[in-house]
This record gives structure tokens, sequence and C-alpha cells, in this order.
């Protein structure tokens, strides 16, 4: 009987995974680890690399090898997502990027230099599962001249890709709005993207305090049915609840931004001293967000405060 995984995060840049009816091990160095949909493999990244855990196929595969990245470190959360039939992965990269002022356009940057300005930009990645065959699929967006202007050229990043629970298309968010694009999984053909449903107002990527997080989506999660794509609206700094939304998913289109208020348990709200974002759903449709407890840790839990992952680690997959 092939091993099934229930459980998976990273830790001090370590991924712990949780199978079946044991207990939770370390397997390897990595972050954003992501379970398949069989939850018999899980996917994460190193160094902007994408590799598979499998105990079917004999441990740790690496899937892609694309050259070495840049400081895969970035104002957005890296991530991976599964095709419904596993044949596909989306993944995110950060990549170097310096403005060309006479150009006035962005230009990759292969070689980092301590006398050029480099800006890392989140970008959206697709891999075939079989072939480990890749390419940049999405990103940077934008106005990059009025970002650069504003010192604000990390707003052109591409972050959060999911594809629809049929697979025939792919989001992804651009400060803090979803995009979509088709997708044919036959042929791996993704569509020219374009902006799907405005979730907010965009980032302001220097302003100090609570602001700086803007009034967009940072992440999105699907429920445990796939009826609902969640998405949490940042807030890192000061205190309180950030805002949550979703879209419903009827009939092969997603539906209008609905606001939601999730409810919390007291040990969740410590009391009024709030300090919760983030949004990760389980395969039972619970609610699991980050929260920052008084000593300064942060830890993931269930939002009705039945289960927690050990302080520092990072976003939970199921």
């Amino acid at each position: 009987m092939n091993t099934r995984f229930v459980l998976a995060y990273s830790l001090h840049g370590e991924v712990y995974l949780k199978p079946q009816g044991k207990r939770v091990e370390a397997i390897a160095e990595g972050v954003a680890p992501a379970i398949s949909p069989s939850q018999e493999e899980v996917a994460f990244l190193r160094q902007g690399d994408v590799f598979l855990y499998s105990q079917r196929e004999g441990g740790i595969k690496r899937l892609t090898h694309i050259r070495t990245s840049f400081t895969q470190q970035s104002f957005f959360p890296l991530s991976i997502a599964w095709h419904p039939d596993e044949k596909y992965l989306l993944f995110t990269r950060v990549e170097p990027y310096t403005y060309d002022e006479q150009a006035r356009r962005l230009i990759e940057y292969r070689t980092v230099s301590p006398s050029v300005s480099i800006v890392g930009m989140m970008t959206v990645w697709l891999v075939q599962r079989k072939s480990g065959q890749c390419r940049r699929i999405f990103g940077p967006f934008g106005d990059v001249v009025a970002l650069y202007r504003s010192n604000q050229l990390e707003g052109a990043s591409v972050y959060e890709p999911v594809f629809s629970p049929d697979g025939r298309w792919i989001w992804v968010l651009h400060e803090g709005n979803l995009y979509q694009a088709g997708f044919k999984a036959k042929s791996g053909t993704v569509d020219k993207p374009r902006l799907a449903k405005v979730l907010g107002k965009g980032f302001d990527m220097e302003s100090p305090g609570a602001s700086k997080a803007g009034n967009g989506a940072i992440m999105l999660a699907w429920d445990g049915k796939r009826e609902r794509l969640v998405y949490w609206k940042g807030r890192f700094w000061g205190t309180g609840v950030s805002e949550y939304g979703y879209l419903s998913w009827r009939n092969g289109q997603l539906g209008h931004p609905c606001k939601w208020q999730p409810s919390f348990a007291m040990s969740v709200r410590q009391q009024g001293r709030e300090n919760i974002s983030g949004c990760a759903i389980d395969r039972e449709g619970n609610l699991w967000v980050e929260v920052v407890q008084d000593e300064g840790d942060s830890r993931w839990m269930r939002a009705d405060g039945r289960d927690a992952l050990p302080a520092g680690a990072e976003r939970p997959s199921f």
C-alpha cells in the first residue's frame, strides 16, 4: 500500500512530513512543500528548484535543473501548486532584475554584481512532472516605469499560482488582484493572463507600519471540497485580524469576491491581542492561520484552536 501524506511544512529550512498514522519526520532541506492530490508525493523548493519526495519511488528526486537562482527571499510567499491530474506543477522563483533607465524597461540580471542595483521579482513557472521540462510563464507584470519611480519595483512580482479544480485555468496574484489564464494540459499551452477579479488596491512596498501590506490579497487556499477559493488580504505589522474573502467555484467559473469573517477560538485571538494572518485549509475544511504570540514567535494554528504547528513553522500543506 502506498504511503499517504496528511501534513507537510517547513521549519528552519527543513521539510517535515507526516505520513498517515505515523509521526512527523524531517526528510530534507527545503521550503514550501505541497502534497499532491493523491497524497502520495510531496513537492518542495530548494534554492529555486523543485524536488519530489515519494516513498514509492525511493525517496527524493530533483525535478528541475534551473541555473543558480537569486536569493529566494521576497515580500511574497514562495509556493507550489499541483495540477489535478498531477502531470504538471506550478511554482514560484525569485529572479534578479535591474531597471534600464535609458530603455525604460526591466532587464533580467544573470550575474549579481554589487555595482548594480538588483531587485528580486517573484515569477511563476510551469514544470511537467514526467519530463522535468519547465519554463517561466508569468512575471514580471505591471507598469514598471511607475513602480521604478516610486521605488517599488518588487510590486511587479507575480505570486500564489493555483490551478482550477478542473485543471483548465491558472490563477495568480499580482498587486493583490487575481489574474486568469487558460491552460491546455494535453499540450501544456498557457494563454495570456488577464485581470479576472479585483481583490484590493495593490501594495505600498516602502511605507512603514501596518500599511506596508496595502489592501491586496497575499495568499490563496482552496477549501476542502474545492468549492471556494479563499484569499487573505495581508497584514504584516501591528495587531488585528486580517481581512478574508472567497470566490465560489461553480459550473467551471469563479463567482464574485465575497467578504468572509472566520470565527476564531479565544486561544487564537489571545483575549483581544489579535495578530492573525495567512490562510491554509486542510482536507476536512478547517481554516489554519498564522498567529504572532506575545513572545514574538509565530505559530500556524487551526482557527478553532484544536491543533497547531511548532513555533516558526511555515505555511502547511494538507
